[in-house]
């Protein structure tokens, strides 16, 4: 497998994942926020900037690369509607933005949402 370029890198999902991967020499590039670079596990590359706008990191994700997308709104419900339109969808929809103009190879995309129950 080529290189990895993880959203979501410092959240609780993101910080053992990268671990285990750095772990397995896997080169892993990860996106953070201004100041958040410190939160990554050692052997994660610092990509600063924001999940909302593919235009701060697509540079930064390696042709070929496997994009693992991890942002996401914590205790999803249906109260928190908005926030996960504003951050979810906006943070999946930037990402794939990125990954297209980066060529990378795959995308993975993960979430906390709970579907909502299907009645028959």
């Amino acid at each position: 497998m080529g290189p990895i370029f993880v959203t979501g890198g410092t959240g609780y999902l993101g910080v053992p994942l990268i671990e285990a991967l750095c772990a397995r020499s896997y080169s892993v590039h990860a996106l953070v926020r201004p100041g958040s670079a410190g939160k990554l596990p050692p052997g994660a590359i610092p990509v600063v900037g924001s999940a909302l706008e593919s235009a701060s990191f697509d540079v930064a994700i390696p042709p070929g690369a496997t994009v693992i997308h991890l942002v996401g709104t914590p205790h999803s419900n249906p109260t928190r509607a908005a926030e996960f339109r504003r951050v979810d969808l906006a943070s999946v929809q930037a990402t794939v933005a990125a990954a297209r103009r980066a060529a990378a190879k795959h995308i993975v995309y993960m979430s906390v949402a709970h579907p909502a129950p299907v009645k028959a």
